[in-house]
């Protein structure tokens, strides 16, 4: 299954406990960089047919370690491993808000041979949201993804305004 990690401004990981998370998920990656003043997101993802490399992740959280970072390392249980399938995906976007996703584990019922079953859903629920008024879409995306995220799997929405939405064991506030 796949990792997602979130660590707030100045917190750090032990170069150790990297290496061992992206040895158990090396499949590409993805990060959330989040600068709370500005409100800017930015994403970062990276994929390598020889594996991901910790060095890239560490540098790039070193980097931006004053940012809040959500990473996830893709473990690829469905869909092709390349940087196509590599999270966070784009699920809304406007000249107001902007919602990334990220998941672990998988959602039943969706397979292609190319595309993983994340990216199907969210491209369902992209299109799903497209119409809708910008109050409509935190409920929306809460009843969808809560109706198909099985136990022990993880899904976690960022939106530019800071708010994280983890759907699954341990759920958050939107």
């Amino acid at each position: 299954m796949c990792a997602i990690l979130t660590l707030s401004p100045n917190q750090s990981i032990t170069p150790e406990a990297l290496d061992n998370v992206v040895a158990n998920n090396s499949d590409g990656y993805g990060i959330i960089l989040h600068d709370t003043e500005t409100k800017r997101l930015e994403i970062k993802r990276g994929f390598n047919d020889k594996g991901t490399d910790p060095e890239d992740i560490a540098r790039i959280l070193e980097d931006n370690k004053d940012l809040t970072r959500h990473i996830h390392l893709r473990f690829n249980t469905k869909g092709a491993s390349s940087l196509e399938n590599t999270h966070p995906f784009p699920v809304y976007s406007s000249n107001k808000r902007q919602i990334y996703m990220m998941h672990n584990g998988t959602f039943s019922g969706l397979h292609d041979r190319v595309k993983s079953d994340t990216e199907l859903f969210n491209e369902c629920v992209a299109e799903y949201l497209a119409g809708k008024q910008t109050e409509e879409i935190d409920t929306i995306i809460r009843s969808e993804v809560d109706a198909c995220v099985s136990s022990g799997n993880k899904v976690l929405f960022m939106n530019g305004d800071g708010k994280t939405f983890i759907s699954g064991e341990n759920r958050g506030a939107w």
